[in-house]
């Protein structure tokens, strides 16, 4: 008795296809990305509040979800996640808190 070969399996790819992605947008405030600030603002003890109308006033390129905010601003108070915040300068710091009014 002989072994048979055995034809060669064709592989199924099983990754599935791509979700539909939403367009990505990069919001900035002060030429910062939203997070890095969000992240400089949790390290200096801004409010939810004082951040959200700081970028209603200040943002530029859309708006950011309420997790958004919420989750930059914490990282920005632990410091195991604070990597990354923003360094503005003083006036640009009095624009923000005049902005946050």
């Amino acid at each position: 008795m002989s072994a048979k070969k055995s034809k060669p399996v064709k592989k199924v790819d099983s990754t599935p296809a791509p979700a539909s992605k939403r367009e990505s947008r990069r919001i900035t405030i002060l030429g910062f990305s939203a997070t890095s600030m969000l992240k400089w603002m949790g390290m200096n003890g801004w409010t939810r509040e004082a951040a959200v109308k700081a970028f209603c006033g200040l943002s530029e390129g859309g708006e950011l979800a309420p997790s958004t905010i919420s989750t930059g601003l914490s990282d920005g108070r632990n410091p195991k996640y604070r990597k990354g915040a923003a360094t503005p300068s003083a006036a640009q710091v009095k624009q923000l808190k005049a902005a946050a009014k």
